[in-house]
């Protein structure tokens, strides 16, 4: 990470070649090199492609460690929908799923959507809220939804219930439509 001082504005570091700043309060500059994102004409336009080849921890269906969770996704009421049932592993204190894994589950739960949904964004911010703890070796619902699409920024919110429809936790997201990223598969 490259720390760019206060007094420094948008205007002065925004067209660097390599460096990619997505969040406008964030105070440091990442180079794009590091994720192997630059492309190789040196140019930042059009240097992020967002691909999957299965890997994914939560949907990835090539990644033994993984989740391997499928989705339901409505693209007309821009929903999505999916079970989980944390086993043993995924426990924090004993028989409650950690707040690690449903923070993942409901991250999941927007940004694939947005993905699934063809936009071309990426996650500016999630607030989670945990409301009572999530039992593991009970099916737990996770459900996402895209509730505003603007000219910048799309807001999606997502949860975790027990199926008697207790909810368990809360997440807000947001994300920046960006000119940077290409939406593809392989």
């Amino acid at each position: 990470m490259i720390p760019i001082k206060s007094s420094q504005s948008f205007q002065s570091w925004h067209k660097c070649p390599g460096l990619l700043r997505i969040d406008p309060e964030l105070r440091f500059l990442f180079p794009l090199e590091r994720w192997g994102l630059a492309p190789s004409n040196g140019s930042t336009r059009k240097g992020m492609k967002f691909e999957t080849y299965g890997n994914c921890f939560v949907c990835g269906e090539k990644n033994p460690n993984g989740l391997r969770l499928s989705f339901e996704i409505d693209k007309e009421r821009q929903t999505l929908k999916t079970v989980f049932v944390a086993n043993p592993t995924f426990q924090g204190w004993n028989g409650i799923v950690h707040g690690g894994i449903i923070s993942t589950l409901l991250d999941e739960a927007t940004a694939k959507l947005v993905y699934e949904l063809g936009y071309q964004a990426v996650t500016a911010s999630l607030e989670i809220r945990f409301k009572k703890p999530a039992p593991i070796l009970e099916p737990l619902r996770v459900y996402g939804e895209i509730t505003e699409v603007g000219k910048r920024l799309i807001k999606a919110k997502a949860r975790v219930v027990k199926e008697d429809g207790t909810v368990l936790a809360t997440g807000m997201a947001t994300f920046l439509k960006s000119s940077l990223a290409k939406v593809g598969s392989p």
